[in-house]
């Protein structure tokens, strides 16, 4: 599946709280009393590539190995389960594509309970060494509960150290299982130094908690057997016609799309561009693959479009 650039960095820019002005042409600059707030309307012909990847999940940044064990059970066997105390990696009606095949995935809680954690945090600088008299144990060393927890304080990336400068992971509470916990070396002490990957993570006890302890029950619906039979079917449930549109709407509508990927401003928006914002916004979220992103049929041509709200 191939990235969108100006999708990442309009989401970005989302996440990161900046003013979307900065980034457009044409807009008064930033923190500038002619735009305050508004949109950021982008239109751009939709491709075979940007339907899948508005419609499907990918695999767990964090947790890629619990996210393809959950599918590929619910796909595979018809039910999986899954047992955590964190927010769980695949979420109720994610689409997902696993063998060539594509499913929307269901989940249910099957028990919450409410347990004891133990707060553990980790530290790792690449320039750090464990200082003297210091706990160090390699990672193979540890018992496997050590090991399961460890595995499930670091999210994916932070095991490659090779790969990493320096991370902190402050109070992450991890539950060992029933009688395991004499087992364990991370436990016995307030800090331990585990050394892999040519690199050494201190890892300390923080104290422990009482956390809700959730099992989710997954199952998988086919939506399509391939590729193409794939698009059809998400063309047919999130291509949404515009239909009838006013002479002032469409004037901002062509704007958007003559702008391409650079997308339109609309800058504390009123008349024309207050109802288009208005009229985007009342798209059923069943029609809504992503927040503030449709597919408009708009002229017999299907647009990918993006709302993007800004602030300054």
């Amino acid at each position: 599946m191939t990235d969108a650039p100006s999708t990442l960095s309009r989401r970005s820019l989302l996440a990161s709280g900046v003013t979307g002005c900065a980034l457009l042409a044409g807009c008064a600059g930033a923190g500038s009393s002619d735009c305050s707030f508004g949109f950021e309307l982008a239109m751009t012909p939709a491709t075979d590539e940007e339907f899948l990847e508005e419609t499907l999940t990918d695999p767990s940044r964090d947790r890629p190995d619990a996210w393809r064990e959950i599918v590929s059970a619910a796909v595979e066997r018809d039910e999986s389960r899954y047992t955590t105390v964190h927010a769980a990696p695949v979420r109720d009606g994610d689409r997902v594509e696993y063998e060539g095949g594509y499913y929307r995935i269901a989940r249910g809680t099957a028990d919450r309970v409410e347990v004891e954690a133990h707060v553990l945090s980790a530290e790792y600088d690449r320039e750090r060494d464990p200082p003297s008299g210091a706990t160090v144990v390699p990672f193979e060393d540890l018992p496997e509960p050590d090991r399961v927890a460890l595995r499930s304080l670091l999210p994916n990336d932070e095991r490659r150290l090779a790969e990493a400068e320096a991370f902190t992971i402050s109070g992450r509470p991890v539950v060992y299982p029933d009688a395991s916990e004499s087992e364990s070396v991370l436990l016995s002490g307030g800090s331990t130094w585990v050394r892999y990957d040519d690199g050494a993570v201190e890892v300390r006890v923080e104290g422990t908690e009482r956390v809700e302890r959730v099992t989710y029950r997954y199952t998988a619906e086919e939506l399509a057997d391939d590729r193409e039979a794939y698009l059809a079917h998400v063309r047919e449930a999130f291509v949404v016609d515009l239909g009838e549109v006013p002479e002032s709407e469409r004037e901002v509508f062509s704007r958007a799309i003559d702008a391409g990927e650079d997308g339109i401003q609309l800058c504390e928006p009123e008349g024309a561009e207050r109802a288009v914002v208005d009229r985007l916004e009342s798209i059923p979220e069943s029609e809504t693959p992503h927040y503030h992103t449709w597919f408009l049929d708009y002229e017999g041509e299907v647009y990918r479009t993006e709302l993007v709200e800004f602030a300054v």
